[in-house]
């Protein structure tokens, strides 16, 4: 066994081996002695007396070229006969880098947070021992290895510079679970402009890599949400501003709006108008404008500091003037005027009977609700789960809680920043019939109660699902406020990757923020993007994330044995079919020179 650069390499077959090394030297010995022999006139005696006085010239050896193919092949066939193996690396690191949207806050510096995180896990990755593999991770849109597995500290550090930031929130706490479930990371250093929690800050497996710079607060003014409506002859577009900081200050705002596909970049300045924010709050701003294809709201401070707005990409918003109704498939056994469905107006709801779905049938639809069932098949669809009665992929249901009287299940606990708890009065739900649901890996519980979670929310494939373990129905809206915005709030966030409202949510690598021509029944319209996630724009607030329990890692020593043999009987292959060309090139030269003689 030997090292090289902190790495341990050997030989299983140590023996067997040594039989390669006599072979080796049996085969210099052959090409020294070997070669052709040469005609020398003898029959002359005046040549006979001058070669007796002429000193032979010592003869140099040059090889042939078979000398050294066959060299290649005997030393390949000797290492794979010793077993030649790389020992795995004394110690795994996995680096996560937080890419998400919160990355681009720009500081005094003019460096972004990811420029930050970049630098500092450069000099921790190089100031790792020697021997330490590294498997470098991004947050966003999902985890993600860079390094696609455990890799050589060098691999790490010349892909680090590619990481960009991407419109899409961290899922920090998910992916720290995700990798310690591997069982294989010594260490998992996190580079993020967030914070942990002060109860996970005793896992010694995680480090956290915050810089001081993040310690401060940093301002950030964005459009927080778009709608339009048709106002007679006109369109009335509204923007909510959100002013996240404790500075007061007065932005420029201006709307504009496209009203053709042949030049879709010509826009046409509508409205312009000058708006207070006060610190922690939103205004909602409203116009009239001329009946339009698209609108672009534009936001700025109207004096340019980089302490009053942080990040600059959420100051612009577009949405499209859309006509038609989002399309909901729902399963039920209930009719749709016992589930209140005739109360949502602005969607198209057609109803099913559980026996009568098929996976076929919402290919036409922007979601599916199941009430009461779950199919057989998990949907390959964004999906509302309504008490559901069996286990699904995303989460599995504990025996129903029934009470009666003044007893009641109340929330626990609930993550505010979700779309789906967006001003949802969470306190005030109280439940009598529960059917507790246990979360799986892909969903997260947003609102939990001391018998299980009450609602989950996940992600699967781009695609967005709910599950809530009560009844929702029949839908009352104002009669029952708080079950009508749980509804409406669902809706949203389910067709948040679907085109909605007007425009669509970013949430991937290939996003791009702004207007697009895309074909839709055979023709051409607008489609917008716009990144609205509270939990990212939010850059005032202290975000948190947390840490996972640690665990006893299991020693395993990696082997690369087999990888090592399989590239060297590659290697050998090839040297064994270059010869053979080479001796079919030979052989083809000189059969014209045969037929000649």
């Amino acid at each position: 066994m030997f090292s090289f650069a902190g790495v341990t390499y050997g030989f299983a077959n140590p023996l067997l081996l040594s039989l390669g090394i006599p072979a080796l030297a049996m085969l210099g010995f052959a090409y020294l002695r070997g070669g052709k022999g040469r005609q020398v006139i003898v029959s002359s005696v005046l040549l006979l007396q001058k070669l007796t006085k002429s000193q032979p010239a010592r003869r140099k050896l040059i090889p042939p070229l078979r000398f050294f193919f066959e060299l290649l092949v005997l030393a390949a066939l000797t290492l794979t006969i010793g077993g030649f193996y790389r020992e795995g690396f004394k110690q795994q690191v996995a680096i996560v880098i937080d890419n998400s949207y919160s990355s681009k806050i720009r500081l005094a510096t003019n460096k972004t947070a990811l420029d930050i995180h970049k630098e500092a896990a450069k000099i921790y990755i190089n100031e790792l021992p020697l021997g330490t593999g590294v498997d470098l991770f991004i947050t966003s849109p999902n985890l993600k290895s860079i390094t696609e597995g455990t890799d050589a500290k060098s691999s790490a550090l010349s892909k680090i510079d590619a990481i960009n930031s991407i419109y899409s929130s961290d899922k920090l706490s998910f992916a720290l679970e995700t990798l310690r479930s591997k069982d294989q990371f010594e260490q998992i250093a996190i580079f993020t402009d967030k914070r942990p929690t002060e109860s996970s800050k005793a896992n010694e497996q995680f480090v956290f890599k915050g810089n001081s710079l993040f310690a401060d607060s940093f301002q950030n003014i964005a459009i927080s949400d778009l709608s339009v409506s048709e106002q007679g002859a006109q369109n009335k577009v509204s923007a909510a501003i959100q002013l996240y900081g404790d500075k007061d200050t007065k932005v420029r705002l201006s709307i504009y709006y496209y009203e053709s596909l042949k030049n879709p970049k010509l826009k046409t300045k509508g409205n312009e108008t000058e708006l207070k924010l006060k610190s922690l709050s939103s205004e909602t701003y409203s116009a009239l404008l001329p009946a339009a294809l698209a609108y672009e709201i534009e936001v700025e401070p109207v004096v340019k500091q980089r302490e009053l707005d942080s990040i600059s990409d959420d100051d612009r918003a577009w949405i499209v003037a859309e006509s038609r109704k989002e399309k909901i498939l729902v399963v039920s056994n209930f009719s749709k005027e016992e589930l209140g469905l005739n109360a949502l107006a602005k969607f198209e709801l057609d109803l099913v009977k559980p026996n009568e779905y098929k996976p076929s049938l919402f290919k036409d639809y922007s979601f599916v609700i199941f009430h009461k069932t779950v199919p057989g098949v998990f949907p390959e669809i964004s999906s509302l789960f309504i008490q559901p009665n069996a286990d699904s992929e995303l989460f599995t249901i504990s025996p129903p809680i029934k009470l009666d009287g003044d007893d009641f299940i109340e929330a626990t606990n609930w993550s505010e920043l979700h779309p789906v708890n967006s001003y949802l009065n969470v306190p005030a739900l109280k439940l009598r019939n529960v059917v507790p649901l246990v979360p799986h890996s892909y969903a997260k519980s947003i609102i939990n109660s001391e018998v299980g979670s009450l609602v989950l929310a996940g992600e699967i494939n781009k695609r967005h699902y709910v599950a809530t373990g009560f009844d929702i129905f029949p839908y009352l809206g104002k009669r029952s406020p708080l079950l009508s915005v749980l509804t409406i709030n669902s809706f949203k966030w389910l067709l948040s990757s679907e085109l909605s409202k007007g425009y669509s949510n970013a949430n991937s690598e290939e996003s791009k923020l702004g207007l697009s021509l895309i074909e839709r029944d055979g023709a051409r319209a607008f489609s917008a993007t716009n990144f609205f996630d509270a939990s990212e724009l939010d850059t005032f607030s202290k975000q948190e994330f947390s840490i996972p329990a640690p665990i006893e890692l299991s020693k395993q020593s990696e082997s690369h044995t087999s990888k090592i043999v399989f590239y060297l009987v590659i290697g050998l292959l090839t040297i064994l079919l270059l010869d053979l060309l080479a001796y079919l090139k030979a052989y083809l030269l000189f059969l014209p020179k045969r037929r000649k003689a």
